[in-house]
């Protein structure tokens, strides 16, 4: 959840994140189990940030951004096609600090 943006964080963030910088807590080969469980509470909360109508969100988690924004885009494309608009103009606007991606 783009953990590299912060700037500062309270002294008790810091402290529970020094108690635990030698626990790889993500590694789902090693902690298949909380692998799981923090994915599902990161993908449900991101459903209810952007006002989703489910009450239990499917989704998936990636290396890098690159990914994120070529499955957010595939996603995007199956509910354009399923809304009967038309694949060849699609509504998609970007910022100028947007990845370029060819595939």
């Amino acid at each position: 959840m783009a953990s590299f943006v912060n700037t500062w964080m309270e002294p008790e963030a810091d402290k529970l994140v020094m108690e635990n910088i030698s626990k790889n807590i993500i590694d789902i080969f090693e902690y298949p189990q909380t692998a799981r469980v923090i994915h599902n509470i990161m993908v449900n909360m991101l459903g209810r940030l952007f006002n989703g109508h489910h009450t239990d969100f499917v989704g998936t988690s990636t290396a890098g951004s690159s990914e994120a924004i070529m499955l957010g885009l595939l996603a995007h494309k199956w509910n354009w096609k399923k809304s009967g608009r038309g694949t060849d103009k699609p509504n998609i606007i970007f910022g100028n600090d947007a990845h370029v991606l060819l595939g």
